[in-house]
């Protein structure tokens, strides 16, 4: 998998804000559900001490989703301005938040995963 379209998270330092929605938009409401969503994880991250133009940040990305159908969208933000947002092809199990010295991002990579065609295995009797 190439990993050369995350380099500039690790150009910053932090704290990393890293943020997983369910982004699914299969109804007339699905912003609106988007939004209470991204509040409830706000909230936390709120409480975590995260700072205000951080969460402003990521505010006005989740104010224009990707497309429609189900997938999720993940966000990185640091120092009030966000630096990266991607589409996953499939929600996130639950809705999260992480705050860190460095960007969270296991789940993204888990998510957009790479399909191994065959894998070869070399056995000897030793």
């Amino acid at each position: 998998m190439e990993l050369g379209f995350l380099r500039r998270l690790y150009d910053e330092p932090g704290p990393w804000v890293s943020v997983y929605l369910d982004a699914t938009r299969r109804t007339e409401d699905a912003a609106q559900a988007i939004n209470l969503r991204w509040r409830g994880v706000r909230a936390d991250l709120a409480q975590r001490a995260v700072d205000e133009a951080t969460l402003a940040a990521v505010d006005r990305a989740v104010e224009r989703p990707p497309r429609d159908g189900a997938h999720g969208y993940v966000l990185f933000a640091t120092r009030g301005r966000g630096a990266m947002t991607a589409r996953t092809p499939t929600p996130p199990a639950r809705d999260t938040g992480d705050v860190g010295p460095l960007p969270h991002v296991v789940p993204l990579l888990a998510a957009l995963g790479e399909p191994v065609p065959w894998v070869r295995v070399v056995v000897d009797r030793t």
